[in-house]
């Protein structure tokens, strides 16, 4: 019965992560993991929890049966739930938790251990991303990160069970003191002034080509696509055009590079293109390249049997796509900008590292035709959010099929274009300067739980 309840705890976590509507569920989604499991077996039924809870994210997958068969779809959900439960297992079986501020901090570390597996690292269900519809709810992130957002859900989900188990009030009135806590900060951070020294007009692109369209069409049809569509973002009187990640799926180079640059020139319009590109030593990107002065970002986290074949030496396999080995910025005319390719959005370092080097703008350029239309499309654009307002920074997002949105320093959607369809999304936005704490310090507060854990556990 116990494991049925911390399976149930899983899915409803995963509603809450499902959708705008959903999201304020997660602060009761775990109430019945917490009920049955402070009592006994803690970590087996927060493995449970995490296996049914990432099974749930990953039915999307099932989206992909034309390019692979229902069964090994399957395997492959099976697989990656039984991977993040046992990294959620692993630091509740080592640290065994006894009160709640230890299951607090150890739940901390859970929530990051998927982000600890290198080329393999998939942290796509931080339970601190699920409340980014609020934006009154994790402005705590600039301090602190995603993480600290987890922590302030895990709180009031375990202050609730305590409440079923002992039937004490004054555990609701704790839970209820946090987050209106939180959310109080929340609103006098939303009303601080963004720095407006100086603006930009961004256009962010969207082909609304599909997932196998995108692969089939000539390059003739794509670069009509994209030309009519970059043609209306200057007459929108865009600065900066964003397009969208392989926009062009080809190598930039020879014609498809010399029609693009003649387009740039004609037009006097600064574009970042996502495409392919070659690096002298012959590697091979999946990259964004600014047209005008050759700056570039190359995709630093690549998708596991999607892009490469992890350990593909072991079996006499090569990868055609290499990582991108060091995280560089676009240099454009208004703004320096911090990069990242689809995926690598679900990942705070490359942000952090990218405004430590100087980014005053941020920008996702994605393909997220595969979703289609799953609580996936919804999620990944979640993460750009967070990673906003990690760093206080404007974020233009360019997708494919969509979500394409500008969001402000504080995590506010200014706008989106509509998924699906094909169009250009132009907004001003102000490169920005300052440096928050959680970009100067990291995840100081998993270091702080670690170090409280290590502490506890010698005092035994």
């Amino acid at each position: 019965m116990n494991s049925l309840v911390s399976i149930l705890s899983g899915i409803l976590t995963a509603v809450a992560f499902s959708g705008e509507k959903f999201s304020m569920f997660v602060f009761v989604s775990l109430v019945p993991l917490f009920v049955v499991g402070m009592q006994k077996q803690l970590a087996k039924n927060v493995a449970l929890f995490a296996f049914s809870y990432y099974v749930i994210l990953m039915l999307w997958l099932y989206r992909l049966t034309a390019m692979a068969s229902p069964a090994l779809l399957t395997a492959g959900i099976v697989l990656i739930g039984l991977i993040m439960a046992f990294l959620y297992w692993l630091p509740f079986h080592i640290f065994k938790p006894k009160g709640i501020l230890e299951v607090i901090a150890v739940f901390t570390l859970a929530d990051m251990m998927p982000s600890f597996l290198g080329p393999l690292s998939f942290p796509w269900g931080r339970l601190g991303v699920i409340l980014t519809p609020t934006p009154e709810l994790i402005q705590i992130a600039s301090i602190t990160g995603a993480v600290g957002v987890t922590a302030i859900i895990v709180t009031v989900n375990i202050l609730l069970a305590k409440l079923v188990q002992e039937r004490r009030p004054r555990y609701l009135g704790i839970a209820v003191f946090v987050v209106c806590a939180n959310y109080i900060y929340g609103s006098v951070a939303l009303k601080n002034p963004i720095e407006q020294r100086d603006s930009l007009q961004v256009s962010a692109i969207q082909g609304g080509i599909g997932s196998m369209g995108k692969w089939q069409a000539t390059t003739d049809e794509t670069m009509e696509r994209y030309f009519s569509l970059c043609q209306e973002a200057v007459d929108q009187g865009g600065e900066l055009l964003i397009l969208p990640e392989t926009a062009f799926p080809m190598t930039l180079k020879g014609e498809v590079l010399d029609r693009l640059l003649a387009f740039s020139r004609e037009n006097q319009a600064e574009m970042v293109v996502g495409g392919f590109f070659q690096e002298e030593d012959g590697k091979l990107y999946n990259s964004l390249v600014n047209l005008r002065n050759g700056t570039r970002y190359h995709k630093q986290n690549l998708v596991p049997y999607g892009e490469f074949v992890p350990f593909a030496r072991f079996f006499g396999h090569t990868n055609n796509l290499s990582f991108g080995e060091e995280i560089s910025l676009i240099q454009t005319e208004g703004a320096t900008v911090g990069a990242m390719i689809c995926y690598d959005s679900i990942f705070s370092p490359i942000m952090r590292q990218s405004v430590k080097k100087g980014a005053s703008l941020l920008v996702v350029s994605s393909n997220d035709s595969w979703f289609e239309h799953t609580p996936a499309l919804y999620q990944h654009h979640a993460h750009g959010i967070m990673r906003a307002v990690e760093s206080h920074r404007y974020l233009v997002r360019s997708a494919n099929t969509g979500i394409t949105s500008v969001i402000d320093p504080y995590g506010r959607v200014i706008d989106t274009y509509p998924p699906y369809s094909s169009g250009v999304l132009t907004a001003e936005v102000f490169p920005q300067s300052n440096i928050t704490p959680y970009v100067k310090f990291g995840d100081w507060v998993v270091y702080l739980a670690l170090g409280y854990l290590l502490f506890q556990r010698f005092r035994r």
